[in-house]
């Protein structure tokens, strides 16, 4: 198993008086900013009961600062709820855009369906219109057809009449002549 090649800083600290050599791999200001803030939590354990023995306001400061650490796990956790749930309503919210869109895109679709539509159905009432005029003008003709046949048929018949006569006219002349 490889070892980590590491440096470690040794760094001295002072809480409530005591020097402390610290062998650590962060760097000596961090430290020395954590070992203050403990020393300043002992100091306000202390500032209220002076009596009290450093050992015992060692203890009731890491109670403090437990209890802080848990209040902000609690925190963090519930931060990370509201970010899980940040992260849902932000995808909701994008496929909402998104749905919006396309409800959008839909709904000019829509329109220019209807415009179509609309255009259509004025043309479809102008070809019935013109189908109406074109039906009225196929029953008059059809009327006109009608009495020209007759029309045409009491000609053949008067012509069929005449031709009889030319021939009985004939007839007689020649009846005459001989």
């Amino acid at each position: 198993m490889e070892e980590k090649n590491t440096p470690k800083n040794r760094v001295v600290v002072n809480i409530l008086g005591t020097n402390y050599t610290i062998i650590t791999d962060n760097d000596e200001d961090s430290l020395k900013k954590v070992a203050g803030f403990v020393d300043e939590l002992i100091k306000e354990v202390k500032k209220n009961n002076p009596y009290m023995n450093p050992y015992t306001a060692a203890v009731l400061s890491s109670l403090n600062l437990c209890e802080e650490l848990f209040s902000l796990k609690d925190e963090v956790e519930d931060l990370r709820k509201d970010k899980e749930e940040y992260e849902i309503l932000t995808d909701y919210k994008e496929k909402l855009m998104s749905a919006l869109e396309e409800a959008e895109a839909n709904e000019a679709k829509r329109l220019s369906m209807q415009y179509k539509y609309e255009k259509l159905e004025i043309e479809n009432e102008e070809l019935k219109d013109l189908l109406e005029e074109y039906k009225e003008k196929f029953t008059s003709m059809r009327s006109e057809i009608e009495l020209n046949r007759r029309s045409i048929s009491e000609l053949q018949n008067k012509l069929l009449e005449n031709q009889i006569e030319l021939v009985k006219a004939r007839k007689n002349i020649l009846d005459y002549s001989s």
